[in-house]
């Protein structure tokens, strides 16, 4: 049984999964020491703005993966509103 992972075939795809790997890395406890610091930023503790950064990187990741990335045609064949979803926002 062959169980090596699948890595992106486009540098698209590269460039999400760096940033991926980036912002997840950026939520483990070495860099949130880092982070942890009696400071405030905006109001916030600096340890809640870090969270809060990490929350707004991780859904501007998802978004441009979304924008990047076409959906395969195994899913858009099988799902015909998801296509004319893609159909609309590759004209644009």
């Amino acid at each position: 049984m062959n169980q090596r992972p699948i890595l992106p075939a486009t540098a698209a795809g590269r460039l999400v999964l760096a940033l991926f790997v980036l912002v997840i890395l950026a939520g483990l406890w070495p860099t949130v020491l880092l982070v942890n610091q009696a400071a405030l930023v905006l109001g916030l503790p600096m340890l809640g703005a870090w969270a809060c950064l990490i929350v707004i990187a991780s859904t501007a990741v998802m978004l441009l993966g979304n924008r990047l990335l076409p959906l395969p045609d195994a899913i858009a064949n099988a799902h015909p509103e998801a296509s004319s979803v893609t159909e609309a926002t590759s004209h644009e």
